[in-house]
């Protein structure tokens, strides 16, 4: 069994971050310049491989999960 011991602020940012998969293989890399694009400016995208992207919100409302 693993334990691990946080504290308060790196739990928040802990619950502003989604792990998304893309339709298609590579697009990962894309998903940043798609936000910027959107006006999604509160938003930290980072590329995990070519299908699964790290998403950070710095701004809760922007960002709804459905």
């Amino acid at each position: 069994m693993v334990e691990f011991t946080i504290t308060k602020d790196i739990e928040e940012k802990c619950l502003r971050a989604y792990v998304g998969k893309v339709k298609n293989k590579g697009d990962s890399y894309l998903t940043r310049q798609k936000f910027h694009l959107e006006g999604l400016f509160g938003m930290r995208a980072t590329p995990l491989g070519s299908s699964l992207v790290l998403l950070e919100n710095a701004n809760v409302k922007e960002l709804v999960i459905t």
